[in-house]
């Protein structure tokens, strides 16, 4: 055993925290013996290295490591932590626990993954599905607000934060338990020099869908990056095309891996963006979406049906980056619920993709009673 300068606890076993400013705390992602695509048995190991990154590997039981931020008496948004390693290790510290570190100097309580490796890519989706509902359904426990969930990946670990940000409407795994009922979307996501993202002619890798559900998103990418420049080259374009909200930085210079560490290169001042754009990701946002669904439904009692529609219902979406989230669709619900019979069967989609969102609030199912009984007396 052998302890490096970094704080961290290198032994056979694996990698234990040392001793940190914060509490971290470990979290299993699997209950015990319920872990799917599990291929292998054998023990977690660190790859020898002679520069200071902790290369982890053989990574067969998944976990979160917990960074809350500290406790100002409201819930704080949270972000999940991927490392990258080309499927094969992790990059343990420099793009995880220093992330996770620096997340904590911004407010926000980070979640570090350890997802499996090597060689089980589709064992990783299930790792970053599962804990994204994991830390929703446990948000009280963690301190943070479920609807501020965000995520971050670096690398391959870029490239499974995009997998979960473009495929979230279905589990990858037969669910185990009610974690697996709370959303797996990201509301938030931050992409550093992704990998695997790109197919011919600079079209999107196949199984990446991006649409405008797709969460907004901060990419970084530095033009020497030789091997995966195309990854980002790929993405910017394919988020713009369906409207999401994104942010790139394209730097110069940079190459590839280099996490928060500074080069001396263009790259290094991608932190300081971040700060600014993750401050208004964090933004309370729930006073101002109220006072407009306030505003909706007192619009909708004076059957200004259109200024609902064509005003209201854009800034709101303006404010999350998605027309996909439980509020707006619920306001959309009512709206077309006001405008009568007609439209009963658009009001019911609304309230129904809502609760797919929502399973925890299950007061919006009773509009889709109500619509039914309604139709049926037709």
């Amino acid at each position: 055993m052998k302890k490096n300068g970094l704080g961290w606890v290198i032994a056979a076993g694996g990698v234990a925290a040392a001793s940190f400013a914060c509490a971290e705390q470990v979290v299993p992602v699997w209950p015990e013996g319920n872990i799917p695509l599990k291929t292998s048995d054998a023990p977690e190991k660190v790859n020898p290295s002679e520069d200071d990154i902790i290369r982890l590997t053989n990574v067969n039981v998944p976990t979160l490591t917990v960074f809350p931020a500290e406790n100002k008496g409201v819930p704080t948004p949270a972000v999940l932590v991927c490392p990258g390693g080309a499927y094969s290790i992790l990059a343990w510290n420099h793009e995880g626990t220093e992330v996770a570190e620096w997340l904590n100097k911004q407010d926000v309580t980070a979640f570090v993954l350890k997802y499996r490796v090597p060689n089980n890519r589709d064992g990783a989706f299930c790792d970053v599905q599962r804990a994204m509902g994991l830390i929703r359904s446990r948000a009280e426990e963690f301190n943070v607000n479920p609807t501020k969930v965000g995520i971050m990946g670096f690398s391959a670990g870029g490239h499974l934060a995009v997998r979960v940000c473009t495929n979230f409407e279905k589990r990858f795994y037969n669910p185990v338990d009610m974690a697996d009922r709370f959303p797996c979307r990201p509301d938030f996501a931050l992409i550093l020099y992704p990998a695997y993202l790109s197919g011919p002619n600079r079209s999107m890798a196949e199984g990446l869908p991006v649409t405008i559900d797709t969460p907004p998103t901060f990419l970084v990418q530095s033009q020497d990056d030789i091997s995966y420049v195309e990854s980002s080259l790929a993405y910017h374009p394919a988020l713009l095309e369906v409207g999401v909200p994104v942010e790139m930085h394209f730097f110069p210079d940079g190459g590839h891996g280099y996490g928060l560490r500074q080069r001396g290169k263009t790259s290094d001042v991608w932190p300081s963006r971040a700060e600014v754009w993750l401050k208004v990701q964090s933004e309370d946002r729930t006073s101002k979406m109220r006072s407009l669904m306030i505003l909706a439904y007192a619009t909708m009692d004076q059957g200004k049906f259109d200024e609902v529609e064509n005003v209201i219902l854009p800034r709101m979406e303006k404010i999350v980056g998605t027309a996909d989230d439980y509020n707006i669709l619920v306001t959309r619900g009512r709206l077309f619920q006001a405008k009568g019979q007609p439209f009963f069967p658009q009001a019911r989609e609304a309230f129904l993709r809502a609760a797919r969102l929502r399973p925890d609030y299950p007061d919006v199912m009773h509009h889709v009673l109500q619509l039914d009984r309604q139709m049926q007396d037709k």
